[in-house]
């Protein structure tokens, strides 16, 4: 009998194996692999991730795999899919979170895995269910001093609104009272910063570092601010009790784990956390509230029926309030599942099996709140904003509504749910308590990002209004504008983004007042020298010399200044006249100066006036 060749033997192996890895793959989910290598779908993943996921399940089914820079998802969006993320012990989210954690906080991933169940334990702890009654007080009062700023009516931009209102309320309970800065440009210094790296966290946290260089630069920055005040967030005492704050206890398990000198990265992780979330949520739950009238009518009458009418002195708020105006939380919660994250996520430890597939290890499982919340199984008429809905949910023994997923699932959800829950309550309350306000704008659409942090920032142009009982200036006896930076037809806005002290003065009508864009915006930008004459245009970071005024609907004017040009009324008048000429119209100076004293008049809810503005 004549011996089988090697070759032959070799061949028959290799075929043997191709099938078995064959028939392995025919075990796994259908696989979206992109046409380029490594990067596999991510361009068409990366343009609207929420629309590609619901198009893959419709075209794949209720399980499949996108690869997407080298890393293999798998999505689960059915009943059967889902448990295996939820209860599962070989998934993990630890792992699966750990390098975004090191690539948006630079805390390795030997520490984050030691001292995460520790952290999670002490966070949930000091924000948890039980300690909720020390933070009622801490907000009420800390939102009406920052209400306080806020004039006593006006239009401004929603969403800036509440940026300026809830980034110090939050930043001053959570880390220390005083932490968040009072003057002004320090205060546009840090929404700057942490804009922009909240803006850029998706990608910070997939991406090295050099190949985002606005972003590492306002991360360093955040870093570089809390390791300043490390020293002071220890040694912080509240003037009306001991308690520690959230910052003091991580500081306090940091020290004892010998890692202290990771404090300013837990601090940025705390503060990232903290903000990130709020804001929207607060944004779209008044925007959702405000343009359904009998929604906002019920909440009006409830809180006049608990707190009365809005006069000059404080409220306080307890919990046996809330508890009488259960529609605010069940419009907060209703927001949040219309505006639910884009993707959790859980790493494979084992190879698990969902429906006939097998996901294979180290494969990253996702689940999407945001279409989970969108199932007319779990939530009939989903896309409408129904906050009864919530009458069916056991609040007051914490459980949610079935399938709802918004802060996260299993051991380690939310920690800071409760407090945020807590924290915008009291804001809708106190904003509805002492101003009657409409918008302006249609509500504006959701962007199709994986993140609801985008979503805020991309709908920004939202504004209202807001008015109290006292309509009439007590020093002039004449009724206050409505409108706060619009008199006649000149329009001034203070901006960051420019260098210097920078403004926005253009020629608009009424009919087409809206805000200027802050990314992208095409303006013209020139500067003024020494001799209050404009001098050639030229083209700075983010803004682009425009050389046809056609391009944009009125005439736009940029300029970089220097304070001294607004020292006397001489050099006002000469840079008015300046600006206008600039842009060939010839009016008298007195018009100019007319026209800059009703806006340092009237331009209150701003910031007082013009020249509060210019000051550092």
């Amino acid at each position: 009998m004549e011996f089988i060749s090697p070759t032959v033997i070799i061949i028959l192996g290799c075929v043997a194996v191709l099938l078995f890895l064959q028939w392995k793959n025919l075990r796994r989910p259908p696989c979206i692999r992109g046409w380029i290598p490594w990067i596999g779908a991510g361009f068409e993943f990366g343009k609207t991730p929420l629309e590609f996921i619901e198009k893959a399940r419709i075209k794949y089914g209720p399980v499949f795999t996108v690869i997407v820079m080298g890393t293999r998802m798998t999505f689960v969006t059915e009943e059967e899919g889902i448990n295996v993320f939820l209860k599962s012990k070989e998934v993990n989210f630890e792992l699966a979170v750990q390098n975004p954690i090191y690539h948006t906080a630079s805390i390795a991933k030997n520490i984050f895995l030691k001292l995460h169940e520790k952290l999670y334990i002490t966070v949930k702890g000091k924000m948890g269910i039980l300690n909720l009654y020390k933070f009622t007080g801490q907000l009420t009062e800390e939102l009406q001093e920052q209400l306080q700023n806020l004039g006593v009516h006006g239009t401004t931009d929603l969403n800036k609104f509440m940026r300026h209102l809830l980034y110090p309320v939050t930043v001053n309970i959570l880390f220390k009272k005083g932490l968040f800065p009072t003057d002004e440009r320090k205060i546009r210094e840090f929404h700057q910063h942490f804009q922009a790296y909240d803006e850029g966290f998706e990608y910070g946290s997939q991406l090295p570092e050099c190949l985002l260089r606005n972003w590492s630069k306002s991360k360093k920055w955040l870093l570089a601010l809390f390791e300043k005040n490390i020293p002071d967030i220890k040694t912080y005492k509240s003037a009306k009790d001991n308690s520690l704050t959230v910052m003091q206890a991580v500081l306090d398990l940091l020290e004892m784990e010998a890692n202290e000198q990771k404090s300013p990265n837990y601090g940025l992780l705390l503060l990232w956390a903290s903000l990130s979330n709020t804001v929207p949520v607060a944004f779209w739950t008044f925007a959702f509230v405000l343009s359904h009238p009998n929604i906002h009518r019920t909440i009006m009458e409830g809180i006049s029926s608990v707190f009365g009418t809005a006069g000059k002195d404080k409220i306080k708020v307890s919990e046996d309030d809330l508890k009488k105006l259960p529609l605010i939380k069940w419009c907060i919660l209703e927001t949040i599942r219309l505006r639910a994250p884009g993707v959790i996520t859980r790493k494979v430890l084992k190879p698990v099996k969902i429906l006939n597939y097998t996901v294979p290890s180290g494969d990253l499982l996702m689940l999407s709140p945001f279409w989970l919340h969108r199932n007319p199984k779990y939530f009939p008429e989903p896309d409408l904003f129904k906050p009864e809905r919530w009458k069916e949910a056991n609040l007051e023994k914490h459980a949610f509504l079935d399938c709802f997923m918004a802060f996260g699932s299993g051991k380690y959800q939310c920690p800071g749910r409760w407090l945020a829950l807590l924290e915008i309550q009291i804001c809708i309350i106190l904003i509805f308590y002492y101003y009657d306000c409409s918008l302006l704008d249609p509500l504006p659409k959701q962007d199709a990002l994986p993140s609801e942090r985008k979503w805020v920032q991309r709908s920004s142009a939202s504004r209202y209004e807001y008015q109290d009982l006292n309509l009439i200036d007590e020093k002039t006896g004449m009724e206050r504008s409505k409108v706060i930076y619009l008199v006649k037809d000149i329009q001034l806005i203070k901006t960051g983004g420019m260098r210097g002290d920078s403004y926005f003065i253009g020629m608009r009508s009424l009919g087409q007042q809206g805000c200027i864009p802050e990314d992208g915006g095409l303006f013209l930008l020139c500067c003024i020298d020494r001799d209050w004459a404009v001098t050639q245009c030229f083209t700075e970071e983010a803004f682009q010399a425009i050389t046809d005024f056609t391009d944009l609907p009125n005439s736009l004017f940029a300029c970089n200044v220097h304070q001294s040009v607004f020292e006397g009324e001489e050099s006002k008048v000469t840079l008015m006249t300046s600006l206008f000429l600039a842009l060939s119209l010839e009016l008298p100076e007195e018009f100019y100066l007319d026209k800059f004293r009703e806006v340092t008049q009237y331009n209150n809810c701003l910031s007082q006036s013009f020249e509060n503005m210019l000051s550092p």
